[in-house]
């Protein structure tokens, strides 16, 4: 736990198992981000973080983003925990799987695609995406909002919020 308020640049991989951090300062060429069992790591006012990986990672805990808290580069994966989404922001993929929510008040553009295998959203958050997967178990709940610019393919799983976009979908039988 802790406070990053200043820079921290070319750090290794950053990992947040336990107790509270709060980024407020840049993050950069840090190998990764993961927040897992029960770290909560906040990004918050100016805080930013650009890992040289390109990799954010969400295996429990909780990990909560202000707007533009997040490189537009990061490919973000919720597998346990929280990702909430309090101020808007844009990464290059969204993958969702394992016992996980994805949740908040504001939008979180992919540039790329959202996969979604399983874990559920909540809240009133609005998930923007190039295209859309979903299967398994995975539920996009009422108050979400699912925008594809492209293709949405439906392979299972339950959408009770609104999944809105210009791309066909194609659902399995």
């Amino acid at each position: 736990g802790g406070v990053i308020a200043g820079a921290l640049n070319g750090a290794g991989a950053i990992a947040a198992a336990s107790g509270s951090t709060t980024i407020s300062g840049a993050v950069t060429n840090a190998a990764s981000l993961t927040v897992s069992g029960t770290g909560a790591v906040s990004v918050t006012g100016a805080g930013t973080v650009d890992t040289s990986g390109n990799t954010i990672t969400v295996s429990g805990g909780s990990l909560t983003i202000d707007a533009d808290a997040l490189a537009d580069d990061e490919a973000v994966t919720v597998s346990g925990g929280t990702l909430s989404v309090t101020g808007a922001d844009t990464i290059a993929s969204l993958t969702q799987n394992g016992a996980s929510t994805i949740n908040g008040t504001s939008t979180l553009t992919a540039t790329g695609a959202f996969a979604q295998s399983a874990g559920t959203t909540g809240g009133t958050v609005t998930i923007a995406a190039d295209t859309f997967t979903q299967s398994g178990g995975a539920t996009v709940a009422a108050g979400t909002t699912v925008t594809s610019a492209n293709a949405q393919a439906l392979n299972g799983g339950v959408i009770a919020g609104a999944l809105n976009g210009a791309g066909a979908i194609a659902a399995a039988s």
